[in-house]
C-alpha cells in the first residue's frame, strides 16, 4: 500500500512539473508571438523605407543613436541618385527570412532579403541597382516602450 501511494505522489509530482514546464513554454512563446509581430513590422517598415532612401521616414524605427546614421546616407544622396530612384519601374521591397533572438531577448538580429534596391555606391560614382540582396537587420529590444527598434551602427552592407 505504502508503495501504491508513493507513486501516485511521485506520479502527481511528474503531471504537476509537466504542467508548470508547458505553461512556462507557452508563455515563453507568446512573449515572441507578441513581439514577433511587432519587431517584423519594425524591420519591414525601417527596410521598406531605407533601402528606397526615404530617409527621413526611416529614422522613426532606429535608436537616437543610429539617427546620425540616416543623416550621413542622405547627405549622401545626389540629383543623379534621384533621377535613377524616380526612373525605377518597382520600388525595393523587403522579405524577412528569419528573426534570431539572442538568449537574453534583448537583441535580435533580423536577416531579410532586399528586393529591386539602389545601392549607393562610393563617393563620386553613380548608385546601381541590385535585383536582390540579404542583410542583416540589427535591433534592440526596449522594455520600457515593449518595442523593437532598428540599431544602425554603419550603414547597412549586404551579405556577402
Amino acid at each position: 500500500m505504502k508503495k501504491a501511494f508513493q507513486y501516485i505522489l511521485s506520479l502527481h509530482i511528474r503531471c504537476v512539473i509537466m504542467v508548470l514546464g508547458a505553461l512556462f513554454l507557452l508563455v515563453a512563446c507568446d512573449f515572441h508571438a507578441g513581439s514577433s509581430r511587432q519587431l517584423k513590422k519594425e524591420v519591414d517598415s525601417f527596410a521598406v523605407y531605407y533601402f528606397n532612401w526615404q530617409f527621413h521616414h526611416a529614422v522613426r524605427f532606429v535608436t537616437p543613436e543610429s539617427e546620425k546614421w540616416m543623416h550621413y546616407a542622405a547627405s549622401q544622396v545626389h540629383q543623379a541618385d534621384i533621377d535613377l530612384l524616380q526612373s525605377k519601374e518597382l520600388p525595393a521591397s523587403c522579405e524577412i527570412n528569419e528573426v534570431v533572438y539572442s538568449e537574453d531577448d534583448k537583441t535580435a538580429i533580423a536577416h531579410v532579403t532586399i528586393q529591386n534596391y539602389l545601392r549607393m555606391d562610393t563617393i563620386g560614382k553613380a548608385a546601381t541597382i541590385v535585383n536582390t540582396a540579404q542583410f542583416d537587420i540589427p535591433l534592440i529590444y526596449q522594455p520600457e516602450t515593449d518595442k523593437w527598434i532598428v540599431e544602425v551602427n554603419e550603414l547597412l552592407r549586404p551579405i556577402k
